[in-house]
């Protein structure tokens, strides 16, 4: 049909029996509802997402208004305490951080969130000048879920106290726990260091060079504290007198402290100017201390944390050198601060990779 003007008019078809317009009807309503789902609310996940990208910006107060929405939807609350409770900590604000770790405890639906809530309580009141509620807090934790970062946190609350050999138990529980988390390794070495036991200091910190994924500035510090604790208590006079000062410990057995004495004295009349130094150097001293083990074994010694040294050290060095793979370690544990080593990393990568194959077999670790 058709008016004056030509122009056409639009006419209302009725349906056709085939159902085709009613077919076009739902296809039409399916559309407009799978719009509707784009421009919905965002979930509970979506707003911690929305809330760690605050953090990491340094927009603390509008992380926080993002975590209030995830409690709000029901959903991930436990995830929701955890990150409050470290945007707060971060703030300054520990009465809050541990409010939260209050919370996440009652809250945690998994053993490791928990172990999380514990964590921020406990930081909180160290935070607050109260480490041996922290202390207790911990324990508690450790007794509930075991979790490896709960020794950890312990371990650096006993050191901060300057108990150290209680410090040194709580690292080694790290280990046992979590054996590739590089911070325990590090600070069993420092401990070491620090009290000038150079065979301890040199295994537990040559173990930490080698691991992957360390903190380069941790290696650094690392590969300078071993070529440091081998000279130590050695004095050279312009006579060319040589002092050794040795110190008997009661925590440095029999093994421990004659390898010690070993080092002393062959660094005291070594006289190398030609090799390497820093691959000679290790190589040579880690030498010495494994010999003193190599054919007694664990027979003469004496306490719990000196027996960790062997089972996870000791042990895994000698398995090492009898496998043919003591130069590939080293060359990892020099290769911070030694170019030649560097390079021989590059030229070598298929030693390498055995090695850490080696390394993977040894503690029985799935790879990957």
């Amino acid at each position: 049909m058709y008016i004056s003007d030509n122009r056409k008019i639009a006419t209302v078809r009725k349906p056709k029996k085939n159902g085709v317009f009613v077919k076009k009807v739902i296809i039409l309503l399916v559309l407009v509802l799978s719009f509707n789902n784009l421009i919905s609310e965002p979930t509970a996940e979506d707003y911690i997402k929305m809330g760690i990208s605050e953090h990491e910006k340094g927009n603390y107060e509008s992380a926080l208004k993002f975590y209030d929405k995830v409690i709000e939807t029901g959903d991930l609350i436990d995830y929701a305490y955890y990150e409050k409770g470290m945007t707060y900590s971060v703030m300054g604000n520990q009465e809050k951080s541990l409010e939260m770790g209050e919370k996440l405890i009652e809250a945690a639906t998994r053993d490791d969130l928990m172990a999380m809530g514990y964590m921020l309580k406990g930081n909180a009141l160290d935070y607050l000048g109260n480490p041996l509620e922290s202390i207790e807090v911990y324990l508690e934790g450790i007794d509930e879920t075991d979790f490896f970062m709960l020794h950890f946190n312990l371990a650096m609350t006993y050191q901060g106290l300057n108990m150290d050999s209680l410090a040194l138990i709580s690292l080694s529980k790290t280990v046992e726990e979590n054996l590739l988390f590089p911070s325990s390794h590090y600070y069993i070495g420092i401990n070491y260091y620090e009290e000038q036991l150079k065979s301890k200091a040199i295994l537990a910190t040559t173990f930490f060079l080698i691991l992957p994924q360390t903190k380069e500035d941790r290696r650094v510090i690392s590969f300078e504290n071993i070529m440091s604790v081998l000279n130590m208590g050695i004095n050279r006079t312009d006579s060319n007198v040589v002092n050794i000062n040795m110190i008997q410990r009661e925590d440095n057995s029999r093994p421990f402290s004659s390898s010690d004495l070993m080092i002393s004295l062959t660094l005291a009349i070594d006289t190398n100017t030609i090799k390497n130094p820093y691959t000679y150097a290790l190589s040579k001293n880690l030498d010495m201390v494994l010999n003193v083990f190599e054919i007694n074994g664990d027979d003469e010694i004496e306490l719990d944390m000196e027996q960790f040294l062997f089972d996870y050290y000791i042990s895994f060095f000698l398995e090492a050198d009898k496998e043919g793979h003591m130069e590939t370690l080293v060359r990892i544990a020099c290769s911070i601060k030694d170019v030649e080593s560097e390079q021989w990393m590059i030229d070598n990568e298929d030693k390498v990779a055995e090695f850490y194959k080696f390394f993977i077999n040894h503690f029985e670790l799935e790879e990957g």
